[in-house]
């Protein structure tokens, strides 16, 4: 691969290793800005949220990594919201807990 440009796709910007235009490299480090931005507020609502609904998913995930990830995405389970962006009321803890239990048991 010596002499060669390898290729890197990063976000959703393909970027030369060396080189590329300046444009690509901007629009490269706006979009993991955003990201950064995007997962601090998440991280603040997480550490925030339902302690009930994040030992669930902690122990159906097995990791508080996989489990943050989960509640931090968009769900097809609850048509496609972010378990940290509802409004927990009982409806939807019991909502979000039975999610997780499918899960957990493979029915989803």
């Amino acid at each position: 691969m010596s002499g060669q440009s390898r290729r890197i796709t990063t976000h959703r910007f393909p970027v030369a290793k060396r080189g590329g235009s300046e444009s690509d490299r901007l629009k490269v480090a706006a979009a993991f800005e955003r990201d950064i931005k995007r997962r601090d507020r998440l991280a603040i609502r997480l550490r925030d949220f339902d302690t009930e609904i994040i030992s669930k998913a902690v122990e159906c995930f097995k990791s508080h990594a996989a489990a943050a990830l989960w509640l931090t995405r968009p769900q097809y389970g609850l048509n496609g919201c972010i378990p940290v962006q509802i409004k927990i009321t009982p409806r939807t803890k019991e909502e979000i807990l039975s999610l997780i239990c499918r899960i957990e048991h493979g029915v989803f």
